[in-house]
């Protein structure tokens, strides 16, 4: 074999006298080199075919894998895993494309797909799916070509020539208009009492998602200085494996992006609150001994492990359903957060997007102000809304007043003793 300098392949003669180019053209997804392979009758034919391919290969030209088909790119992502998607993106990925793309154009090789088929595809979905839908399909399409174009794979993302789809006012709506003033008023009476009681305030009072909460550490909370630090987000996961079977799973992530990493001011009676709430929770540690399991979060179940989000909604809804509180997604209190704030006071709108862990002002704006009619005081203002109703109706106790402030736990435990 005649071997080249590190990078630029190599040439080697077959049993059957051919010689064989191997040129490296990327890496696969779990880190093994990928070559492209040519043979040849001469040793003379195959040098000057290294040198071209090699050309070829810096003008972005040359592509390999000519078997590999949509499906089998897919399927090999998913399997190995990427450093650009995490486990849970990458399972979402596959089973939108599974269900909606390869049926159609899973068998095509992958470097033979254009756009024109892709938009075609694309808009045969739009007349069956809602615009979110074919959104989520072009997004999971997208996501494997810029791998595929960044393994050499293909030559271009032909999917970034598509166009994205139109919503139409008979599309349903994910999230619901945020709450009036008077039904944020209602939900707050709703939930006193019950075991979501803290984890909602704090939900109110600083337009956390719902992973963040969750992955609230005890660590996080800075007690002399009335703040908290946002260092990640958990959840559960079902992962589809490769023989059908599903895995579920916690997964512990950094939060999305650089600026979701941030460090929120609380008001006095929502850190009041926690102590009791951090009392309690060691009461119950305490109580439980060997079976406790002192995961360290904040918000748990009844054995101290993280809390499921499925359940946190089940529990989050029924209340609303059994007070008549009009439902809205977990995720639309955070907008409740941001909107009653920015009506509050539009100056706000540089530290509400700080609070909400936005990476501009401008995707705040983007996102809000056409529900709002908008300084580093966000959490704290959030406040001055929500206390005087609480204080009117049913103070929040102040340390000095001991009661039990619930832990998150099953849906069928009934809170005992629960002063009202």
């Amino acid at each position: 074999m005649v071997r080249s300098n590190k990078g630029l392949g190599g040439v080697y003669r077959t049993a059957e006298g051919k010689y064989t180019v191997k040129v490296p053209v990327g890496k696969y997804p779990n880190g093994k080199t990928r070559y492209v392979k040519r043979s040849f009758d001469t040793k003379r034919e195959a040098l000057h075919a290294q040198s071209a391919m090699i050309q070829q290969r810096e003008n972005k030209e040359l592509v390999a894998g000519p078997r590999t088909t949509l499906m089998n790119w897919c399927e090999e992502v998913w399997r190995n895993g990427s450093d650009r998607i995490d486990d849970r993106t990458s399972d979402g990925y596959y089973r939108t494309l599974k269900n909606h793309v390869f049926p159609v154009l899973g068998k095509r090789p992958l470097k033979d797909i254009t756009s024109t088929e892709l938009q075609a595809l694309l808009s045969k979905l739009r007349r069956k799916y809602s615009a979110n839908t074919v959104k989520n399909v072009r997004v999971a399409l997208s996501a494997m070509f810029t791998l595929a174009l960044k393994h050499n794979m293909v030559i271009v993302n032909p999917v970034r020539a598509t166009e994205l789809p139109r919503e139409s006012e008979f599309d349903p709506k994910r999230a619901k208009p945020p709450w009036s003033d008077e039904e944020l008023e209602a939900a707050i009476l709703a939930f006193e009492g019950t075991n979501l009681e803290v984890p909602f305030m704090v939900l109110v009072n600083t337009g956390l998602r719902l992973g963040e909460l969750l992955g609230l550490r005890w660590e996080d909370i800075d007690w002399p200085s009335h703040s908290i630090s946002i260092e990640r987000t958990i959840s559960h996961v079902s992962l589809l494996q490769p023989d059908g079977s599903t895995v579920y799973k916690v997964q512990v992530r950094k939060p999305k992006t650089r600026t979701s990493r941030r460090v929120l001011q609380l008001t006095s009676p929502l850190i009041d609150a926690l102590r009791i709430y951090q009392s309690e929770y060691e009461l119950q540690a305490m109580l439980k001994g060997a079976d406790w399991q002192n995961s360290g979060y904040v918000f748990v179940n009844s054995v101290g492990g993280p809390v499921d989000e499925s359940r946190f909604r089940k529990q989050f809804y029924r209340v609303l359903k059994q007070n008549r509180v009009r439902p809205i997604r977990i995720h639309d209190v955070r907008h409740t957060f941001a909107t009653r704030l920015i009506e509050k006071d539009g100056g706000m709108l540089p530290a509400v997007s700080k609070a909400l862990g936005h990476s501009t002002v401008s995707i705040t704006m983007d996102v809000y102000a056409s529900t709002a009619r908008i300084d580093n005081q966000a959490t704290l203002a959030m406040g001055d809304i929500v206390y005087p109703t609480r204080k009117k109706n049913h103070p929040l106790p102040s340390t000095t007043t001991p009661t039990s402030l619930p832990l998150i736990v099953n849906e069928h435990h009934k809170w005992a003793n629960r002063g009202t």
